[in-house]
């Protein structure tokens, strides 16, 4: 089976082509608001280098967020087009649930992957469950964290960058072990072999009902007051 896997919800973009045997194309990049420009063509180059072409693959595995608007709506839009040309299924992945897949833990941790929202508040997946991420403030992050059955936490995702000194302190000082793993966003690897891995276990998700995981209403909308800037 070979798997092209699509990532565009955050700064660092890619792509990736994968079978069962392993990894055999990554290309990731810095988008610099050029990925209109480049998608596309990085597709193509990804699947030379593999020796494919798009009607080689069995399927195509698709990041939906949470992360940056246009870079979802940009990914999501590619993979479901290209994946409706040539009849293959369209697997969409969750940010948070490809950060949380690439992050080594001990069995006692709790697995928390982040992604950076509105100040003051993450997009948390509490624990690498295959649920949405919920948006949360920090401060109410930690308290969730801190409540019985406190386990050791394990923060990991780019929304560390920006939070993740932060909430680990926070933690610390309620009385919860913390520490912070990579602070890498997803990556197009690991978005095609999630998807690789639905699709051998039989699953074949329609191309045109591949849609983006936005979680929260955006900031036009009344019910994000509750997560703006005081």
């Amino acid at each position: 089976m070979k798997v092209l896997g699509i990532e565009t919800t955050g700064e660092v973009c890619g792509v990736a082509v994968t079978d069962e045997s392993g990894l055999l194309v990554e290309r990731r990049y810095r988008h610099r608001m050029r990925l209109v420009e480049r998608l596309v063509a990085d597709v193509d180059a990804a699947l030379a280098d593999a020796g494919l072409a798009l009607g080689d693959l069995d399927g195509i595995g698709a990041g939906i967020g949470p992360g940056s608007l246009t870079g979802v709506r940009i990914g999501v839009m590619t993979a479901k087009t290209l994946a409706a040309a040539v009849g293959l299924p369209a697997v969409g992945i969750g940010a948070t649930v490809a950060i949380a897949s690439d992050q080594a833990a001990a069995p006692e941790e709790r697995v928390v992957a982040i992604v950076r929202a509105r100040p003051g508040s993450v997009y948390a997946d509490l624990d690498a469950s295959p649920s949405p991420p919920r948006l949360m403030v920090v401060g109410d992050l930690v308290g969730e964290l801190a409540r019985p059955p406190v386990r050791p936490v394990v923060l990991c995702g780019e929304g560390c960058v920006r939070d993740g000194a932060t909430i680990a302190g926070a933690l610390a000082a309620a009385g919860v072990a913390a520490r912070i793993g990579s602070v890498e966003g997803p990556r197009p690897s690991t978005v095609a072999r999630l998807a690789m891995e639905r699709l051998l276990a039989g699953e074949r998700p329609d191309a045109i009902a591949l849609a983006p995981l936005y979680v929260a209403p955006p900031p036009i909308d009344p019910r994000a007051e509750r997560f703006a800037p005081r």
